[in-house]
């Protein structure tokens, strides 16, 4: 099927340089070509759905307390061996994130004849090495920091991820607040050992009373701003999606209805094609031994895959979704939110234009694509497109009081002018 697409693109490459050889020169021609394959290539991309397994391990699991937490552990464990045999024979993407319980019990117990069915390791290690899970620091800043957890996991053989998995986005939690980890923070109970995250999942507040779901990858801004687009800042967070939590009363149906929703909006154009969709499928570890959870789990697996199958959907880690955005999308900021609505700021001046009703220093606006502007001063003038990635730059003498961006498709940009940022509609 490659060869022969390939073979058929390549003619019709051919056809088009063809017909309008007559007409132009061998420089016109060579820049056709190219805006024709750009053209191509770019219209034959539609944005997939990424969706990735999350669970997280608390702080108040059983698995320390005695005989009864050991036997616990070793039901969990064995759970947790069909969860990773499930990942990879069904090709799923997993992040399996935990606190400091889960670790020690790790620590005191995988060893001798429990790790056997593990290919001889714990199963931390196991897991990420010969299953490809993602194995994420979480933490509630209680008896260890974030830092003190990722040392843990190196105590077991294992290199943590670079991911936060879990936090307080809006208050301090426990004296610690997200912010500190831009630069790298030393543990609490391992001082000597720093660690350097630089992904954010899993925004909550107190009790999960107010969690931000969205869709996308961005870098925010400050705990106070934290909706707020911040582009020198050094943490990218990978949106969790709609909430989408199994337990016990979860359906089949209800489930795989929210993921098909989302598909269905990037397939009809409801979604902007420039966004980078992300989906959790989260469950607690407390639910890996109900008997519920691997029917669903193999339910969702299948019928998920067969939208892979259709190239909807795409299994990928929380750190493949964020290099994805690094690499192909130039971390152009992106997020919205279950409804489909824009919940991001690209800039704290956008943010407060919409508040303060700016001055409106250009016109038309909305306009055909010449942009005038009303005062004869010096200006320097930045053009964004809606995802914030900065199209142009440039600084006008007072005499020039218009620029024309005519050659741009409709739609919404923003248009810096001496630091004060104005939405722009661009109609054709």
């Amino acid at each position: 099927m490659q060869t022969s697409y390939s073979f058929h693109f390549n003619n019709s490459l051919a056809n088009s340089i063809r017909k309008i050889k007559n007409t132009f020169t061998k420089k016109k021609i060579a820049a056709c070509a190219l805006l024709f394959f750009l053209f191509s290539f770019s219209h034959a991309q539609q944005p997939k759905l990424y969706v990735y397994l999350l669970s997280h391990g608390e702080d108040n699991l059983d698995y320390l307390n005695g005989s009864t937490g050991y036997n616990d552990y070793l039901k969990s464990r064995n759970n947790l061996t069909k969860i990773a045999e499930l990942v990879e024979h069904k090709y799923l993407a997993y992040n399996y994130g935990t606190d400091y319980i889960g670790l020690l019990a790790m620590a005191k117990y995988d060893t001798g004849s429990t790790i056997a069915n593990t290919n001889n390791k714990n199963i931390l290690k196991w897991m990420q090495e010969d299953k490809g899970i993602e194995c994420d620091p979480h933490s509630h800043e209680n008896a260890y920091n974030y830092s003190d957890i990722a040392y843990l996991m190196t105590q077991l053989g294992v290199t943590p991820t670079n991911t936060i998995s879990g936090f307080i986005y809006d208050t301090l939690q426990n004296g610690h607040n997200w912010e500190n980890y831009q630069s790298g923070v030393a543990g609490d109970s391992f001082p000597n050992y720093t660690w350097y995250p630089e992904i954010l999942w899993g925004a909550g507040s107190f009790d999960h009373k107010n969690d931000p779901y969205c869709m996308g990858v961005y870098k925010p801004k400050s705990m106070k701003q934290f909706m707020v687009n911040e582009p020198s800042n050094h943490l990218m967070l990978c949106g969790t999606g709609c909430k989408l939590t199994l337990d016990d009363t979860s359906t089949f149906a209800c489930k795989f209805q929210q993921i098909k929703n989302t598909v269905n909006a990037i397939k009809n154009g409801t979604v902007s094609p420039n966004g980078i969709y992300t989906q959790q499928i989260c469950f607690k570890e407390t639910s890996i031994n109900e008997p519920w959870l691997m029917p669903l789990l193999t339910q969702l697996a299948d019928s998920i895959n067969g939208l892979v199958k259709n190239g909807a959907v795409e299994w990928k880690n929380i750190s493949q979704i964020v290099d994805y955005w690094k690499t192909v999308q130039n971390e152009q900021a992106f997020a919205i939110d279950c409804d489909y609505n824009d919940v991001l700021s690209l800039t704290t001046s956008i943010e407060s234009s919409k508040e303060e009703k700016n001055a409106n220093t250009i016109f038309p606006n909305p306009g055909k694509g010449s942009i005038n502007f009303k005062d004869n001063i010096k200006h320097e003038v930045s053009l964004y497109n809606d995802l914030g990635a900065l199209l142009s730059h440039q600084v006008l003498s007072p005499e020039v009081n218009q620029i024309n961006i005519n050659d741009l498709p409709s739609g919404i940009y923003y248009i810096s002018v001496n630091n004060t940022m104005q939405k722009y509609i661009l109609l054709k």
